[in-house]
């Protein structure tokens, strides 16, 4: 039987906490996979930390998207843009 998530709010600490996962599994994927890395891993984590504390920050349950699903996007993107940046300034 498929749960209904509540409305609660979290505090956004925890929702970095809770989800740090995210960072590792963007920097994996695919989209940033296809992409030269011309950013060192270490740093890839520090851009994907800061891009995760800003979607808990800006976060707004009353959308009804989960917050999982929310934070992958801004941190793909984020980091996306980080290494194409990157790239065209080494370039």
């Amino acid at each position: 039987m498929k749960q209904e998530r509540k409305n609660t709010v979290i505090p956004s600490h925890l929702l970095v906490l809770t989800n740090l996962d995210l960072i590792e599994m963007v920097i994996v994927g695919d989209k940033v996979q296809r992409l030269p890395q011309t950013i060192k891993q270490k740093h890839l984590l520090h851009i994907g930390y800061e891009a995760l504390c800003k979607a808990a920050e800006g976060y707004k349950a009353e959308t009804r998207v989960l917050f999982e699903v929310y934070a992958y996007a801004c941190i793909e993107n984020t980091i996306v843009a980080a290494l194409e940046q990157s790239h065209m300034a080494s370039a």
